[in-house]
């Protein structure tokens, strides 16, 4: 199995984003900080997480909201707040896009926009994935703690931006995701619980414009941070935080902490010691 798949397998962590500081301190120098007003997001309740209480340098931040009206039927919804106005500019012929854009789905909600530059085509996104099936067993018979399967629920939100040549082959996208997870040993998500954040960015290169076989992925950031949500001792438990290169043929680069590449045995060891009773 390769390395960069571990967490893919087990769903312990999604792709998540993070995004860029508002200000870039000097040293010598104050830090310059502006506040902005950004209203609220619609529907009875919104709001901006911790993780993205910033705006990033292309002047955007993510939000929820939910919907009005019936409470057990609400949604989650995404906006973002672009002073800068990216908006599609209507040249860009989605149906040659090589790959085609990611469309939405009852799992998930995604817009995109593109504009044609001189280089080629740039469409960018901003999108929310959902569980469908929650508290469904990760891997049956496979991932499970005292003979007990683990099951999951998880929501993702992410923004993307993809660079394609003339010939609307794609050349890199670049995405900051965040996604939150929760891991239980009950079918309806009660008793011990393990949480599991991830808080990164993906940059991903293509070797040859459009062939997957030879792409080159950099993470940064936190792909993912388990904690336990009940019980004595450290909450943390697990950390895979830092920089991360793979390369087209599966083998990984790695700086910083990363538990579940170096001591995957101990990482589990670790969930099942939070998740039983």
């Amino acid at each position: 199995m390769k390395t960069k798949n571990h967490l893919n397998h087990l769903n312990l962590a999604l792709i998540v984003g993070s995004l860029a500081l508002a200000s870039i301190t000097q040293a010598g120098q104050h830090p310059r900080y502006q506040l902005i007003d950004l209203g609220t997001f619609g529907g009875p309740s919104s709001t901006v997480d911790s993780v993205t209480e910033c705006v990033n340098h292309h002047g955007i931040t993510v939000g929820a909201a939910e919907t009005a009206g019936d409470p057990s039927k609400t949604e989650t919804l995404t906006e973002a707040l672009s002073p800068e106005g990216f908006h599609d500019d209507g040249q860009v012929d989605r149906s040659l896009l090589d790959p085609p854009l990611t469309s939405s789905g009852p799992d998930r909600t995604i817009t995109w926009a593109c504009q044609l530059t001189p280089s080629g085509p740039v469409c960018k996104s901003i999108g929310v994935i959902w569980d469908l099936d929650p508290w469904e067993p990760i891997a049956p018979g496979e991932f499970t703690c005292g003979g007990v399967d683990v099951r999951n629920t998880f929501s993702q939100t992410f923004m993307s931006t993809r660079y394609y040549n003339n010939d609307y082959k794609i050349l890199k996208r670049r995405q900051f995701n965040q996604v939150q997870e929760v891991l239980s040993l009950q079918p309806d998500g009660s008793g011990n619980l393990v949480y599991v954040d991830s808080n990164y960015v993906v940059e991903s290169v293509w070797g040859i414009p459009a062939d997957p076989d030879t792409i080159t992925e950099i993470h940064n950031g936190m792909d993912a941070r388990g904690m336990a949500g009940q019980g004595p001792g450290p909450r943390l438990f697990f950390q895979m935080e830092g920089r991360a290169v793979y390369s087209p043929d599966g083998e990984a680069i790695q700086h910083g902490q990363w538990d579940l590449t170096t001591d995957p045995e101990g990482v589990f060891a670790g969930v099942c010691a939070a998740l039983l009773p």
